[in-house]
């Protein structure tokens, strides 16, 4: 099962709002008395050119300019209105801020006295909110709270739940955390108030009166839903035609001769499990076959093939064609390793499964085909193999030459 989480991040943003750093000063201009002679000496000296001063002058903070000396550190002009001091050196109010990185990342222009920071970078407010804030990729507007988000953009938490988490197949509800999904590509929450999920034991669909039409468990425990219990086979009338339209395809592909008199039984999980003695989980047929013999004469034998009642027909002429070429192999006389043997069976399955249009055929075959079971699943993929590459008759061809 698929298991997926989603984790929300939090959009934050700073708002920065100036204090004492942009106090600026304004210009101090004085003049000199004019009884200063030159002749007595200047009383005060220029900081810039250290030359005396007998007019006019600026002052700040007890240090004294020509108007034409006090020039800002950055651009070298003439500083005739507000300015920064820092300290030994005076800048013009925008001359300090370009300096100190005080320009909005937008628009490129100089930031007032409040600010918006956002991933390192400084915005005016109203460029941070109409070019730069994120917005919801599915309704277009700002986000300025909690969001999440995935590789197709961010959203809002309520527009990512209402539109853009995966919704419970059974109760159509989003799905936030682990969740399950079956063969049939449905997705579930893996519990509905304390319940957990429970699968078809045919077609492995979620059941849910939803996704597939309810479910019926049988006396032997298993659970079937209520699609596949539509076409489930119950009445022996049923088998045996179905054991004359399965042979059909197996003699089509040269697999033959079957013997006569073989009787296929509905029996239930547990006569099943009798009559195997020991059983996988996934079986759900078997074969029997009973030889009566005088010396080294064959008398006469018996062939019975048993299936859990209450299988939906596809998968009933899938069980059913493995276990005819169980038959076929001991009518043969043929002794494979346990592998071999049940990966060449597994071939009749898939032959009907190929010949069924249906969308659960379609499933059975996907399941051969990655079936994780060392026997079932790995010999059938080695005798795919061969059969892929040699075709039917050469196969048949090897197995009998075994």
């Amino acid at each position: 099962m698929l298991i997926r989480k989603h984790i929300p991040y939090r959009l934050r943003t700073l708002t920065l709002i100036l204090g004492s750093l942009f106090f600026l000063n304004l210009p101090a201009y004085g003049l000199e008395s004019e009884s200063e002679k030159p002749d007595q000496g200047p009383r005060i000296v220029c900081e810039h050119c250290g030359k005396p001063i007998y007019a006019k002058y600026v002052r700040s903070d007890n240090r004294f300019f020509h108007p034409h000396c006090f020039k800002c550190d950055r651009c070298d002009q003439v500083i005739a209105t507000a300015y920064k001091a820092d300290g030994n050196r005076f800048f013009h109010a925008a001359c300090f801020k370009e300096m100190k990185g005080l320009v909005c990342d937008h628009c490129g222009q100089l930031l007032d006295e409040t600010w918006t920071v956002y991933q390192g970078k400084k915005y005016h407010p109203e460029c941070f909110k109409k070019g730069v804030q994120p917005r919801c990729a599915l309704c277009g507007m700002t986000i300025s709270g909690d969001y999440t988000e995935d590789a197709e953009g961010r959203y809002h938490m309520a527009c990512y739940k209402a539109r853009k988490l995966p919704r419970c197949s059974v109760c159509d509800h989003p799905i936030e955390g682990n969740y399950i999904q079956d063969v049939w590509g449905h997705i579930s929450h893996d519990s509905h108030k304390g319940k957990h999920y429970t699968l078809c034991s045919s077609c492995s669909i979620i059941i849910s009166d939803k996704t597939s039409k309810g479910s019926f468990e049988y006396s032997d425990g298993r659970v079937i839903c209520g699609i596949c219990r539509e076409s489930a086979v119950f009445h022996m009338a049923v088998a045996e035609e179905l054991l004359m339209e399965v042979t059909q395809i197996l003699l089509a592909k040269g697999l033959s001769p079957l013997p006569a008199g073989i009787t296929v039984s509905l029996v239930d999980l547990k006569t099943l499990m009798n009559k195997a003695g020991t059983l996988r989980k996934s079986t759900k047929g078997l074969t029997k076959i009973s030889t009566n013999t005088i010396g080294s004469f064959k008398l006469y034998s018996r062939t019975d093939i048993y299936i859990l009642h209450g299988l939906p027909r596809t998968e009933f002429r899938g069980v059913l064609a493995h276990e005819l070429l169980h038959v076929l192999l001991d009518a043969w006389g043929v002794f494979m390793s346990e592998e071999e043997t049940e990966g060449f069976c597994n071939l009749g399955s898939r032959l009907v499964y190929q010949n069924d249009p249906s969308s659960l055929a379609k499933i059975l075959l996907d399941n051969l085909e990655i079936d994780p079971d060392p026997v079932y699943g790995e010999g059938y993929r080695r005798m795919l193999k061969k059969l892929t590459a040699n075709g039917w008759e050469n196969l048949l061809i090897e197995v009998r030459n075994q």
